[in-house]
């Protein structure tokens, strides 16, 4: 019997095709300005649960890159896709507390606080609160029209 592509999944949840195989993976990034890789990359998305109508995804730069802008160029991409292209409805992210820079992005791009897990994750010697934001589709489209279809 032929493997099914992800994407031909209609129900439950779905990994997203052609973003690459396993937790490390990602979708590199060139800079536009530069051409060169940034360093970054979004797990892209993570996971898609196509029932809900929902997906998240991951995000990492590298430190010599970071403040730049890139994770904004990065970010934009794949939630055009996903919600432009997949029609799903809702992407939520969860991100450390301490990680201003990355809740301020996420701000930026039009993510809405939607909780805070407290003490939820335990590294470096000590408990740390996680911020769970979201974006709608209809929320993404009033500030990143979607291309026209030609």
């Amino acid at each position: 019997m032929p493997r099914r592509s992800p994407r031909d999944r209609v129900d439950g949840s779905a990994s997203i095709a052609g973003c690459g195989r396993g937790r490390r993976s990602g979708c590199g990034r060139s800079s536009r300005r530069t051409g060169r890789r940034s360093g970054g990359s979004t797990r892209c998305p993570r996971r898609a649960y196509v029932r809900a109508g929902r997906f998240s995804y991951g995000i990492g730069i590298g430190r010599e890159h970071q403040r730049r802008g890139y994770a904004a160029e990065v970010v934009v991409l794949p939630l055009t896709y996903m919600f432009g292209e997949r029609r799903l409805h809702k992407c939520a992210v969860s991100v450390h507390a301490f990680n201003s820079a990355s809740v301020a992005l996420h701000e930026k791009l039009g993510f809405r606080h939607e909780g805070l897990l407290r003490d939820h994750e335990f590294f470096a010697g000590r408990h740390h609160d996680v911020v769970l934001m979201g974006l709608t589709a209809p929320e993404f489209a009033t500030t990143h029209p979607f291309p026209p279809v030609r």
